[in-house]
């Protein structure tokens, strides 16, 4: 749920900046509190020291994301096929290493 809320809320700023319409979050931070449901706006200042946005920015250009991350850019086509088995277990495996490896860990990320 915590991912969709502030995605929706990411989503509405890009809107507001693409169209030029409504007021933009700039020189503000909203806090999401999701267990007391509020929210808090911050007035955020200019860093003058900024290596990206400050006086004298450093930071000039991208960086190679495939490099800095080890995972392929978004429509990248992989050179190696993707072995989707390998993060796929059937239940009679599953039980198996239940039985047999102290530290399992299942994480069930079915739709």
């Amino acid at each position: 749920v915590l991912p969709g809320a502030i995605g929706l809320l990411q989503t509405t700023e890009v809107i507001k900046l693409v169209l030029r319409h409504g007021d933009p979050m700039i020189g503000r931070l909203l806090l999401y509190d999701a267990m007391k449901m509020s929210f808090r706006e911050v007035k955020v200042r200019r860093d003058p020291g900024c290596l990206l946005c400050g006086d004298q920015p450093s930071i000039t250009e991208l960086i190679d994301y495939k490099e800095f991350c080890n995972v392929p850019l978004p429509g990248e086509v992989l050179d190696t096929e993707f072995d989707e088995s390998a993060y796929e277990i059937s239940p009679v495996e599953l039980k198996k290493t239940l039985q047999t490896e102290e530290e399992t860990v299942l994480l069930d990320v079915r739709e």
